[in-house]
């Protein structure tokens, strides 16, 4: 989800109340005790139990890459790196089961060396596949959770003057927020300053992340929950749906969590008229995008009831702005659907859902399963099967910077099926995730195309009913079945262009 600035409108007025209620006092977070042994927070927990559980899957291992472009200094990078280490005690971070609880071990000092991997001796045209064939190795180990750094990086040179960063991190110990909104800085902050001989100038942190952690245990033992539970009992009340998804093979019942990736792109265009769409009507781009994912779940399931998951932050303190961590809490977000209806009416709808789930999401998520998963069905997530997400904007980098996450694929899912966006400069990047035990490649190929040509019909035509927006895909979806497979240029010309890159040629 955006943790940015759309986040923070929808929250200002619970922050406020939440703040009169605790008071000042209460509301700072004070620095722990040196010897103050540290419970992991419940999101880590989940993901430290999960990871536990599927033992031996990257499940939650997560790859960047950062470009650069020029002339690198690899030792004013590697002094930049461990810098970050030093300020953030998140990324020196292990966990340890003890006594029935979970702690957090920060390792007092930490590095990480940055030898250069150099291809410059394979000829050009096989530098950036075989560069990324060891990044993807590297990103399918798992991690040890007892021993920190939880993090790999790899530096790999492909030419005189360009570099690929290839970095694998455990969930556990980030969010997208930490990449975007601090890491990200701080590396260029970092490696400028010593490239140049000066201090960085970044102030150091008031508080860590396990100070942090502590404080929200405290605080939040405390508060009442009814309030929470009574919004969730109205929300999942009755039968709750799950997704009969064009699922190519039965469900297993014990997962592997064996995944595949399709990326796609969306033109700056298309997203600029989605967001004065959503805004037109109070609403972000975030729920606007969602809502359109709930239109391409009816035509393709033709349910009207149905459940997406999401996540929310828990960087609700000032002084958490600047800290490396996991600060993710797993949201539920059921929306039903009138196919009769406009799309911008579903847009206000979703927009209240949104906004009521943001409200009443400090209840952890495993009290919702907790309370409302009566009977768990085996190889099934709890609650949700789909997750869908928009990360906040990237960070504008100097020209010699660029950042991508859409170059490695673990192979591994959670989900049976997440849709994941980044917004940038060119518009959206994002990537379908999904369960190789239930999906084949080309169903999930072609479902990405929907998804693509849905948003552009979106932009153009957004007071369209539902039904007629999901016929346009169904049909859209005839021809391309239709479609002989050595005749896909009459296809090709079927897609918006910028659609057509996406689509299998034959």
């Amino acid at each position: 989800m955006d943790d940015g600035e759309s986040r923070a409108r929808a929250l200002s007025r619970y922050l406020e109340q939440a703040r009169a209620r605790r008071g000042q006092a209460e509301y700072a977070i004070p620095v722990r005790e040196r010897d103050v042994e540290v419970e992991a927070t419940g999101g880590q927990q989940q993901l430290w139990l999960h990871s536990e559980l599927a033992s031996g899957s990257p499940i939650y291992n997560e790859p960047v890459t950062i470009h650069f472009h020029g002339a690198l200094n690899a030792a004013a990078l590697e002094r930049a790196f461990n810098e970050i280490l030093r300020r953030h005690e998140a990324w020196r971070t292990g966990f340890r089961f003890t006594e029935g609880k979970l702690v957090q071990v920060v390792a007092p000092k930490l590095s990480i060396p940055l030898p250069v991997t150099d291809l410059r001796p394979l000829p050009e045209r096989h530098r950036e596949s075989r560069a990324v064939q060891l990044a993807t190795e590297d990103a399918k180990l798992p991690f040890d959770l007892a021993r920190p750094p939880l993090i790999r990086v790899q530096l790999i040179r492909l030419a005189e003057r360009e570099y690929r960063l290839f970095l694998t991190l455990h969930h556990i110990i980030f969010d997208a927020y930490s990449l975007y909104r601090i890491f990200l800085p701080e590396l260029q902050a970092c490696y400028a300053g010593f490239l140049n001989g000066t201090d960085p100038g970044l102030p150091a942190l008031s508080v860590q992340y396990p100070d942090y952690a502590l404080w929200r245990k405290r605080v939040y033992s405390t508060r009442a929950s009814e309030p929470h539970l009574c919004y969730w009992e109205a929300q999942l009340s009755g039968h709750l749906p799950v997704l009969n998804l064009p699922f190519d093979r039965p469900r297993p019942v014990d997962r592997t969590y064996k995944g595949g990736m399709q990326t796609f792109s969306t033109p700056r265009n298309v997203v600029e008229r989605l967001k004065e769409i959503g805004a037109e009507r109070g609403a972000t781009l975030y729920m606007t995008v969602l809502a359109a994912f709930n239109v391409l779940l009816y035509s393709e399931t033709a349910q009207c009831d149905a459940i997406v998951g999401s996540v929310s932050s828990s960087r609700k303190h000032p002084e958490t702005e600047k800290m490396l961590g996991y600060f993710l809490n797993s949201i539920v977000l059921r929306i039903q659907i009138s196919p009769e209806e406009r799309f911008s009416d579903l847009i206000l709808r979703v927009r209240e859902v949104v906004i009521g789930a943001l409200s009443h999401d400090d209840l952890p998520f495993e009290l919702l399963v907790s309370r409302f998963e009566k009977h768990r069905q085996p190889g099934v997530h709890p609650l949700f099967q789909v997750m869908f997400s928009l990360g906040p904007p990237l960070p504008r980098f100097s020209p010699e910077w660029g950042f991508t996450k859409t170059d490695v694929d673990t192979g591994a899912a959670k989900m049976d099926l997440w849709l994941d966006l980044d917004e940038c400069d060119s518009g959206f990047i994002g990537r379908f995730i999904y369960s190789q035990e239930l999906f084949d490649s080309l169903t999930i190929t072609r479902f990405s195309a929907r998804w693509v040509i849905l948003l552009d019909m979106i932009s153009k035509y957004p007071s369209k009913s539902i039904e007629e927006l999901a016929r346009g895909l169904r049909e859209s979806h005839f021809q391309a079945s239709a479609a002989p497979r050595r005749a896909s240029g009459r296809l090709m010309g079927f897609l918006p262009k910028w659609a057509r890159q996406i689509w299998p040629r034959r």
